[in-house]
């Protein structure tokens, strides 16, 4: 075996290859990689319970956009990483990454952190400055085979320039963490906190206390073991112990050293109070390195105050992150704070700032390797990291209600629904910046409103087959119902576009009377009126915006004069005879409700309204089946009887108020008709 995998062009090698990618899994590792994947996205604090993809996602997507706003305010441009990298000395061990074999035998991983690979295009595509940020995910090994790798999203910031390490860059990145964490109203309650290290102030302790340089990696596993609260100060201090057999320091001042903790307040003072004041006072070079790290630190903790960082800053003087990254010097921190319900329980890291000009001076060397032509430059690097699956955990349940997919759905009930107007209620939702999402049901048992609230829905809106209209609030853990008229849904579409803070939305309500009033009024070519059995699509061929037009002017705009109007006569078709109050009153209702497109038209155009007692639906399929330049063809009787077919009922009624409709169409004078259903407030013109 090792024979052959010592020759990758050798026919046992590449045989060996084929086999091994041709294993196919059971059934059994198909369930156990789906458990582990969506167990990866539910939330790792336990606490705050979430649902599933369904009511997680919506979450995700809403931090996710805060963050990425902060990101572009201050100059990222999104650049992604690519998912697979070949297996090198690179390669991070700490964090297990997930090995991964292609048909050629090579091992790549996925990506363990988003910034070894952005470090590595930097440097070989002669890039000198750029801001760019990534959020997506990063794979760690299980320890359990079988189960899908854990992932979790990383949200990575990173600032390339080409000069030396800038305090200024370091303390903007602290700002930006700081800035995002205030979007997490519950973490300021956590003890909130940075923990802050230079790894010259590292060096100068492995110098002073003489640790060999092939202990490095031990030491630092050790010191992060600690840290995380994977093994205890015992444990620690044996493993410090076992590394400093060979020296002939003593390992209890190195251990005092590497866990000096003090806040950094501006002044020597609280140096002067720690562990690290036998080295400060010293001399020699662990001296000089230990001085210069602590000066840049206190300038960069300055920095970050007068950007408005407000939670404390701790120096910790052994902190191990990045530090081949940037051997060459730079600061490196981390913002943890106390999420955990347990109080003896260690603190969370939220994010992570690290300098990698070490990392990319080695990509810039690779890179000439392989092409002279690339020139040697100074290039610097500093990044910060947050994982996005610990501020999601960070939620408190009043903010995760903000988190939602939708605001109003619509839901169809019936097998021939009048989608028409579900049509004209989604566009109407649209133009109010108002989210909705649409569902049709057959039954109409109601299963779906549960899955709707899921998904966040505060309102349901349901349209019946004969085109009836209720909307369902969810108030006090329930669906509380009411009917409406189309006027009344207008309002309250405008209302909640108010309440959801969308008072700058198109008014798309005006734009539909304009366009109403003018050629999409008009005949549309279709006999609309019973030429089609469908849902709702061929008996609705005219006039495609109704239900706007209708609610739209349920609002009485006093900037229209009515002294441009043209001339208006209201006829009343209905079976009641109605008093002479009663008449003036519905007089007045048509011409409010319809002054916006009454106001489109020339004042010398003549305008007759028929009042009727019909529903909307039997309207609209009157309206489709009427062309007004062919009113008195035979044409139109056919398409009139379709209509009658339909709604039998209304046999006679409809037959008069075509013969109507026809006679103002055929007359002298070219009229404008339009038909006014008292009912519902709704209207339709034919010209």
């Amino acid at each position: 075996l090792r024979h052959a995998l010592a020759n990758p062009q050798s026919k046992a090698y590449k045989h060996l290859v084929a086999r091994c990618l041709q294993q196919q899994s059971d059934e059994l590792l198909e369930y156990t990689y789906h458990f582990g994947s969506s167990r990866n996205m539910k939330s790792w604090n336990a606490p705050i319970s979430l649902d599933g993809f369904v009511s997680l996602n919506p979450i995700f997507e809403c931090v996710k956009a805060k963050v990425v706003g902060l990101f572009r305010k201050h100059g990222g441009i999104e650049v992604d990483t690519p998912l697979l990298s070949p297996l090198s000395k690179r390669t991070n061990p700490w964090n297990n990454p997930v090995r991964l074999m292609t048909h050629s035998g090579c091992v790549v991983v996925l990506p363990s952190d988003l910034r070894t690979e952005f470090a590595r295009h930097i440097a070989m595509n002669g890039v000198n400055m750029m801001r760019r940020y990534c959020v997506d995910r990063v794979y760690r090994e299980e320890k359990v085979f079988n189960f899908h790798p854990k992932q979790s999203y990383e949200c990575a910031f990173d600032i390339i320039t080409p000069y030396a390490s800038s305090p200024i860059v370091d303390a903007e990145l602290l700002a930006l963490a700081f800035e995002i964490t205030n979007e997490i109203p519950r973490l300021r309650e956590k003890n909130m906190r940075i923990r802050m290290n230079h790894t010259q102030l590292l060096r100068a302790i492995l110098l002073y206390c003489n640790v060999p340089k092939s202990s490095y990696t031990e030491l630092f596993a050790n010191i992060a073991d600690y840290i995380e609260g994977r093994i205890s100060k015992f444990q620690f201090h044996s493993g410090v112990t076992v590394i400093m057999e060979k020296s002939r320091s003593s390992a209890t001042a190195l251990i005092e050293l590497l866990l000096a903790n003090f806040l950094m307040s501006g002044t020597r003072s609280s140096v002067d109070d720690s562990s690290l004041k036998s080295l400060i006072r010293g001399k020699g070079e662990a001296a000089s390195l230990a001085k210069s790290a602590l000066r840049e630190l206190e300038t960069v903790v300055s920095l970050a105050h007068s950007l408005g960082v407000t939670c404390p800053i701790h120096i910790f003087a052994g902190l191990p992150i990045s530090y081949d990254r940037a051997s060459s010097g730079g600061v490196v921190w981390q913002l943890i704070a106390d999420l955990k319900p347990n109080r003896s329980a260690h603190s969370t890291v939220l994010a992570m700032g690290e300098r990698y000009d070490t990392l990319l001076n080695e990509f810039q060397k690779q890179a000439q390797g392989f092409n002279q032509n690339i020139p040697g430059r100074v290039i610097s690097g500093v990044g910060l990291s947050f994982w996005l699956d610990k501020l999601v955990g960070a939620l408190d349940m009043d903010y995760m209600k903000d988190c939602r997919a939708i605001d109003v759905a619509v839901c169809v009930n019936g097998t021939r629904a009048p989608l028409k107007y579900v049509t004209d209620i989604m566009r109407l939702l649209w133009s109010a910046n108002i989210r909705c999402y649409v569902v049709e049901s057959a039954t109409g048992a109601g299963d779906e409103a549960r899955d709707l609230a899921k998904l966040g829905a505060l309102h349901i809106i349901l349209v019946a087959e004969n085109g009836a209209l209720r909307i369902s609030s969810w108030e006090r853990d329930r669906f509380q119902e009411r009917h409406v008229t189309r006027a009344e849904l207008v309002d309250f579409i405008r209302k909640l576009r108010t309440e959801l803070g969308n008072a700058n939305a198109i008014d798309y309500v005006s734009q539909l009377s304009n366009s109403s009033a003018g050629g999409n009024a008009g005949y549309s070519g279709s006999g609309g009126g019973g030429s089609s059995g469908g849902g709702g699509g061929g008996n609705y061929g005219r006039g495609d915006y109704s239900l706007s037009t209708s609610a739209s002017n349920a609002s009485i705009k006093s900037s229209y004069n009515p002294s441009q109007w043209p001339n208006v006569q209201v006829v009343f078709v209905v079976h009641d005879k109605l008093t002479a109050n009663l008449r003036r009153r519905y007089e007045n209702q048509v011409t409010q409700q319809m002054s916006v497109t009454l106001s489109q038209f020339m004042k010398k155009e003549s305008v007759i309204v028929l009042v009727v007692e019909l529903p909307p639906v039997t309207v609209n399929a009157i309206v489709g089946a009427i062309n007004p330049r062919e009113a008195d063809k035979k044409e139109t009787e056919v398409e009139i009887n379709n209509v009658i077919e339909r709604f039998p009922k209304f046999k006679r009624y409809i037959t008069e108020i075509t013969d109507e409709i026809i006679d103002y169409l055929t007359g002298d004078k070219a009229t404008i008709v339009a038909l006014y259903t008292i009912s519902d407030s709704y209207y339709r013109i034919i010209i």
